[in-house]
């Protein structure tokens, strides 16, 4: 190949690096963000829904807290909001999941006491004579919701590593 042929090559190579790839791996940290965001809202227990509306986006750097939000009990709007200000990311954000709810990190790390209170006390419906603290945590997010959620994304890293080292010819 002659040399103007491969000077070429090269400025259209470094072309498409710098369009293409920020562009795709942009939208890759974009989907893992949204992912991840669904599953921290959709995990985070419902008494009220005061927890669960409570996640916050921040782009470049942590979000004001939002510590009385509005109830959502399904966390669609939560996840909505999370939503629109991830897509609006730049090509390689900082993207921070933040929940300033008081009560938002004994739900995601445990630390109910008593550990193990036994069935509830609560004359509200539904809920006297259920156990809803168990080892420390809720029942409904026995593990909290970020643990689960930072594993999650990890084997989604993981996966599209493996899949790009395969796509890659050696």
């Amino acid at each position: 190949m002659p040399l103007v042929g491969v000077k070429r090559f090269n400025t259209n190579l470094r072309r498409l690096a710098e369009v293409t790839v920020p562009k795709r791996f942009g939208q890759f940290v974009q989907f893992l963000a949204i992912g991840a965001l669904k599953d921290v809202v959709t995990t985070t227990p419902v008494d009220f829904g005061q927890a669960r509306a409570g996640w916050d986006v921040g782009i470049g750097s942590a979000p004001p807290p939002n510590t009385k939000p509005a109830p959502d009990k399904g966390g669609g709007k939560t996840i909505a909001a999370g939503t629109a200000q991830i897509t609006k990311a730049p090509p390689f954000p900082l993207i921070v999941l933040q929940n300033a709810v008081v009560h938002a990190a004994v739900l995601d790390v445990g630390g109910f006491v008593p550990k193990d209170p036994g069935p509830s006390k609560d004359p509200r419906k539904g809920r006297h004579g259920r156990i809803l603290v168990s080892g420390g945590f809720s029942v409904q997010a026995p593990q909290g919701m970020t643990k689960g959620a930072r594993r999650r994304l990890r084997m989604q890293v993981a996966s599209a590593a493996r899949a790009a080292r395969r796509a890659v010819p050696r």
